[in-house]
């Protein structure tokens, strides 16, 4: 299962308090957050991206191997 959170920096706080609650509950689950912060979510991933064409690169990269996965 795939989630997508967009713009997560108004309020990162309650995104990071989320994504740990159900990364805690849904093993499975794989969550792709876009955010000018980091997330403080337990197991999270940072990754900086300098343009849009490469967030959807990146973005379509964690998509294929979620999807590759199952």
């Amino acid at each position: 299962m795939l989630l997508v959170l967009d713009t997560c920096e108004d309020v990162v706080d309650v995104v990071s308090k989320l994504v740990g609650f159900l990364l805690t509950r849904c093993p499975q689950l794989t969550i792709i957050a876009t955010s000018r912060e980091v997330l403080s979510a337990p197991s999270a991933i940072a990754r900086s991206v300098d343009a849009l064409a490469d967030g959807l690169a990146l973005f379509e990269a964690r998509v294929s191997a979620t999807l590759e996965s199952r």
